[in-house]
């Protein structure tokens, strides 16, 4: 997965990017997953190549806005395609997901993204729950939302 998620990213940015910086005018958009910011939540190998997009795309947006090259990455959810219903079809080997109902179809998937793109969001988030959760990973950091007592309270569970 880091071949194709990561490595595929990196090695396009580094296709097109000097072309980008010659003319001094681009558009960088970096497609990773809601499992790049749900890594507490995930069942799937995933997150590891998608924090790494999430990554790569801070650190380009940073150092290319002077040089006037925008770079916006994309949090895609799952979707109702082929390959979504093969994935959450009964697996013995695997743990069960947490929905076996993806929220979205792809066309709509498309018009919030293009609709990102069009308006320069860096973040690109579709959907009220992508967002709930990106904001909520966001305010609380790497805590665990899956487990009954995700919010911490340092201290609270020390004897005096």
């Amino acid at each position: 997965m880091m071949d194709v998620d990561y490595f595929g990213t990196v090695n396009m940015v580094k296709a097109f990017l000097p072309h980008m910086l010659e003319r001094g005018d681009g558009y960088i958009v970096n497609i990773s997953s809601a499992a790049g910011f749900l890594a507490p939540l995930a069942i799937r190998p995933i997150p590891l190549p998608n924090t790494r997009v999430r990554g790569f795309s801070d650190v380009l947006r940073l150092e290319l806005k002077p040089l006037g090259v925008r770079v916006s990455v994309a949090f895609p959810p799952d979707m109702d395609t082929l390959g979504m219903v093969n994935e959450i079809r009964p697996n013995p080997l695997r743990r069960p997901r947490p929905s076996a109902a993806p929220s979205f179809q792809p066309g709509r998937w498309r018009r919030l993204f293009l609709n990102g793109i069009k308006r320069g969001q860096y973040i690109i988030l579709p959907g009220f729950e992508t967002k709930l959760y990106y904001y909520l990973v966001f305010l609380l950091g790497n805590a665990n939302l899956s487990s009954p007592g995700w919010v911490a309270c340092p201290g609270a569970s020390e004897k005096k």
